[in-house]
């Protein structure tokens, strides 16, 4: 596979990472994703697994569409500590 992480730095759309706090992926794997990256956020959607917009709708499908809007949710934020 390919690993496109060093060319992370070149998107400059914002970015909505939706992550499961329950979820088996890693939440360190998903944290690449947003870690030192200005335009993107992690949503950590508590109580969900790997499906969080079928497990958790309510609030999965508010903040992807705050994000849709051009707001970052209010639950989104840069990557916490996975260490």
């Amino acid at each position: 596979g390919m690993d496109w992480r060093s060319d992370l730095t070149r998107v400059t759309i914002p970015r909505l990472v939706v992550h499961g706090e329950l979820d088996n992926t890693p939440l360190a794997g998903n944290c690449e994703w947003v870690t030192g990256q200005p335009t993107a956020r992690m949503l950590i959607v508590g109580g969900a697994g790997h499906w969080p917009h079928y497990e958790r709708p309510g609030p999965t499908i508010a903040a992807i569409q705050a994000f849709l809007d051009g707001r970052w949710p209010e639950e989104a934020t840069h990557c916490p500590d996975s260490r």
